[in-house]
């Protein structure tokens, strides 16, 4: 297992591409420290290459576990490596499926690796400071892929 400096100094070290993917996220309820929290505190999991990370989580629901892939930027080919590696370590922690929300662009990219739409996700600001501003548009961000088989995870 990955220690929490090295956890912290690779996150540190994607901070543009995690930044750039919370701004697509287009909630603004997370910051690059909120990610950085989550991941010290083994809620989500870093798969990082050197141009590009992704940020996944695992969700226990009543009749399975789903493994979410949160955030990605960098490297579109990357991304694409990454995501394989994703696969195997969703199914290794007993995972029925792979979820992702993010762009539309992601269903063209991603329909020939068994991927389709299985829900609409849609973002209204409601607080009086952030409902002026408009949700981020469909910008064309890469995915990632990680430097190692496993995610980045705190010691035992």
């Amino acid at each position: 297992m990955i220690g929490r400096a090295h956890i912290a100094a690779e996150a540190i070290r994607h901070r543009p591409l995690i930044e750039a993917a919370l701004e697509l996220e287009g909630s603004g309820l997370y910051t690059f420290r909120d990610v950085v929290d989550y991941l010290l505190a083994g809620r989500v999991h870093l798969w990082s290459d050197t141009e590009a990370a992704v940020v996944t989580c695992i969700h226990e629901m009543p009749r399975g576990k789903s493994c979410t892939i949160w955030l990605a930027g960098g490297d579109l080919d990357q991304c694409l490596a990454i995501e394989e590696r994703i696969a195997e370590y969703a199914k290794e922690q007993g995972c029925k499926v792979i979820e992702i929300h993010g762009r539309p662009g992601w269903t063209r990219v991603l329909r020939a690796r068994g991927y389709g739409p299985a829900k609409v996700s849609l973002c209204r600001r409601i607080d009086s400071a952030a409902a002026a501003e408009p949700l981020p548009r469909d910008r064309v961000t890469a995915p990632i892929e990680p430097a190692a088989a496993a995610p980045l995870t705190e010691e035992a």
